[in-house]
């Protein structure tokens, strides 16, 4: 009966064939190292009994496959015992040798043998010695390894994939045989350094027990790593090796910028990943477990077809890989304000920033231009935008962008209404919400009288959105208008507020600039107007129309008219009335009969009271501007101002159209009445910073400190009185630039600021 060593027990089959192999073959039958090295421990004390006994109680980390492979190999006489020869001495060979052909047919085997003479690790695969069968599929297997190779080096060439392998990956990744993999390593770094300068066998063995790369570039180890790939293309996981390639070259476009790592190299790697992709066979192929990096150590890595398909999708974008160390970058670029939104141009790569809630909310703070385009690209809700915009005052240019933002089915991001509320609120300008012409269409005489009406009883925060929506009427519906037409709109208004109209209403609108004086004179009279007048309720302009008239006697005035005002009423009549070169001597004459004292009686401080006989010595020189010029000048940058002098002699302009402010030191009191002040900074701020800020005190005089706070926190503008202030106040207005000044309003500012400079003057005090 033909004898089958497959259905033979171990202790059968071993006994049958015998044990014609060294100690060292037969430790190396043995899978498991601890078994390995029990084995080799006690070998010495062990006979051919306690041996077979052994690999009985461990046959499960015995390989049968390899015992059986190298027998076969020592009794055929094809690898020969060095110093030993069988030949005769092996009883039943030709019996064995076709027994072990017929089982190595069905289980395969592979031995490495390491040949210490020629230090070089050969490889034996049974299938060259079973059969023909056997024999045509090893060279079919290697004829398909050699064919992948000359693939991969047909896209890309091979030399750069193994650029970025480490030589434990042979044994560890794709080899598979690790024993071949480490036999393969081994004759890669033996072949490398072999003609090495000085180099001795026994140096090259220290070498190879060292099992290190020493004294090279890895360059230098390329052609022997080649070879020894090609020579046993068989034997590689090649779906594993183009995965590691692949995860190699992504480690170091991981942590590599942009601009420290040469273009070029940067292509390779990408490169190298891309046929990867191509030429991975199994899809479900993928690598696992603990792996040398470069810089030494392991790492646990998980890496599959899949993952290389996500990351080229995801991170390369025009040619670029965008990995953690570029993201890390360009994440601190945007935080920083190095860069915006707009600079990092693809949504893939915004994606890949994972900017958190915080982060969003830093580059929104930054500029609109990121808020718009986190906007655009999806990465925040359109609430979590209209929040921004609740919480942000825009420019111009901010805001017609923003109202020009088209949802994806054409309809307006932000509403007409929307819009409108910014503005209200204080987060868009006058001179940008009224170039929105849809914002324009909604602004009504219904919704003014609304407020209008509101206004008596209203929270601050309310009357401060009145006022704004008066500035927008004013600026939409009566600016640029006729006086034919300012009085029709005056008359439509008074007409739709009907019974509840009363005299104060009349007084109120006329001073927020929606009805003029000639329809008041309409409603009224001619002396209810004039009363207007002596209580300093008349715009400087309307003051001058009834004194050109002649409704208003020039010699009244003198003669008495102003007696009924308080000392602030005299002063801002004065000036707004007479405040031109042709009324100098009128405005002079009158300055003269105001003998304001230095202190009121009700403020006097009794423990400060000078002796009105003391005489104030000279504290120094200062430079004196005109108080007229710096009048019209200020007065001319809006016609609509409204003026208000406080008890300590500040102007304060209230430039309804712009809905800013200008807060001027005209006048300061002194024993022998007023004098001009020079010595303070103008201010410039917003209408709403004044109504909120409790700028003007109680007792009506003005708290600079406060003034000089907001400056240093730049909600305020501060410009002193130099002689080029008159051209620093106009840059500060863009008058250059105003679409609502004329070339002629133009002309004539340059001419105020002409002779500012000119009667410029330094005088003692």
């Amino acid at each position: 009966m033909k004898k089958d060593l497959s259905k033979m027990g171990i202790e059968e089959a071993i006994v049958t064939i015998g044990a014609y192999i060294s100690i060292t073959d037969l430790i190396e039958c043995f899978d498991d190292e601890k078994k390995a090295n029990e084995f080799m421990e006690n070998e010495g004390n062990l006979n051919e009994q306690a041996i077979l006994q052994f690999i009985k109680n461990n046959q499960r980390y015995f390989n049968m496959n390899k015992f059986f492979f190298i027998n076969y190999l020592v009794i055929s006489g094809k690898k020969p015992i060095e110093g030993y020869d069988l030949t005769g001495k092996v009883s039943g060979r030709q019996e064995k040798i076709k027994m072990l052909e017929e089982y190595l047919e069905k289980h395969p085997a592979i031995i490495v043998n390491t040949n210490y003479t020629k230090l070089q690790s050969e490889v034996y695969d049974s299938r060259d010695y079973s059969s023909l069968e056997q024999r045509k599929k090893h060279m079919a297997e290697i004829k398909k390894g050699l064919e992948r190779i000359k693939k991969i080096d047909s896209k890309m060439e091979f030399q750069s994939f193994l650029m970025i392998q480490i030589l434990t990956d042979l044994e560890r990744v794709y080899c598979k045989v690790p024993d071949l993999g480490d036999g393969m390593r081994s004759n890669i770094i033996i072949n490398t350094h072999r003609n090495d300068e000085g180099m001795t066998k026994e140096k090259l063995v220290e070498l190879l027990n060292k099992r290190i790369i020493s004294g090279k570039s890895f360059v230098e180890y390329l052609p022997y790593f080649e070879e020894e790939l090609m020579k046993n293309a068989e034997y590689i996981d090649w779906d594993k090796f183009l995965i590691l390639s692949a995860y190699r070259a992504r480690s170091v476009l991981e942590r590599t910028k942009h601009d420290e790592y040469p273009k070029s190299n940067q292509e390779i790697l990408i490169g190298i990943m891309q046929v990867a992709l191509e030429e991975i066979e199994n899809t479900k192929a993928k690598i696992s477990g603990k792996f040398e990096i470069m810089s030494g150590g392991l790492e646990e890595v998980k890496y599959s077809v899949k993952d290389i398909e996500k990351d080229l999708k995801e991170k390369v974008v025009d040619g670029k890989y965008y990995g953690k160390a570029e993201i890390d970058k360009l994440r601190e670029d945007l935080l920083s304000g190095k860069i915006r939104i707009s600079d990092i141009y693809s949504k893939k790569i915004l994606q890949l920033l994972n900017l958190n809630k915080k982060q969003k909310e830093e580059c929104m703070n930054q500029s609109h231009e990121n808020a718009i385009d986190l906007y655009r690209n999806g990465f925040i809700t359109e609430e979590e935008f209209k929040n921004y915009l609740s919480s942000t005052t825009f420019e111009k240019q901010a805001v017609m962008t923003i109202a020009n933002l088209k949802k994806d089915e054409g309809e307006p991001v932000v509403t007409d209404k929307e819009l409108l509320e910014l503005y209200l609120k204080g987060n868009i300008e006058l001179e940008s919400i009224k170039e929105i012409e849809r914002v324009r269409k909604i602004i009504t005489e219904t919704e003014l009288i609304e407020n209008y009406k509101k206004l008596k009883k209203c929270t601050p925060e309310e009357k401060k959105k009145i006022e704004r929506y008066f500035s927008i009427y004013r600026e939409v519906k009566i600016s640029g208008k006729s006086d034919e037409e300012k009085n029709q709109i005056g008359n439509d208004i008074i007409l739709e507020l009907g019974d509840d109209m009363q005299e104060e209403d009349f007084i109120e609108l006329y001073t927020r600039n929606i009805i003029t004086l000639e329809t008041i004179v309409d409603w009224n009279t001619e002396e209810f107007a004039l009363k207007m007048f002596k209580k300093g309720q008349l715009k400087p302009t309307d003051s001058k129309k009834l004194l050109n008239s002649g409704k208003v006697d020039i010699n009244k005035i003198k003669a008495g008219l102003l007696n009924g005002l308080s000392d602030e009423e005299k002063l801002s009549t004065i000036i707004t009335m007479f405040d031109d070169e042709g009324s100098e001597n009128i405005r002079e004459e009158l300055f003269q009969t105001l003998r304001i004292s230095e202190e009121r009686p009700e403020t006097q401080n009794k423990s400060n009271n000078r002796t009105m006989g003391s005489i104030s010595k000279p504290r120094g020189n200062e430079y004196e501007l005109d108080p007229c010029y710096k009048f019209q000048l200020l007065a001319q940058i809006d016609r609509d101002y409204r003026s208000k002098l406080t008890r300590d002699g500040h102007m304060i302009f209230e430039l309804p159209n712009l809905n800013k402010v200008i807060i001027e030191k005209m006048f300061k009191r002194t024993k022998s009445g007023i004098s001009n002040a020079n010595g303070a900074a103008t201010y410039i701020l917003d209408l709403d910073t004044l109504n909120s800020e409790d700028i003007v005190t109680v007792e009506e005089t003005t708290n600079r400190s406060k003034l000089y706070e907001l400056a240093k926190q730049g909600k305020v503008i501060r410009s002193y009185h130099t002689k080029n202030w008159g051209d620093a106040i106009k840059e500060i207005f863009d008058i250059e630039h105003s679409s609502r000044h004329t070339e002629e309003d133009k002309k004539k500012i340059d001419d105020i600021i002409d002779k500012t400079k000119r009667t410029r003057k330094l005088r003692t005090i």
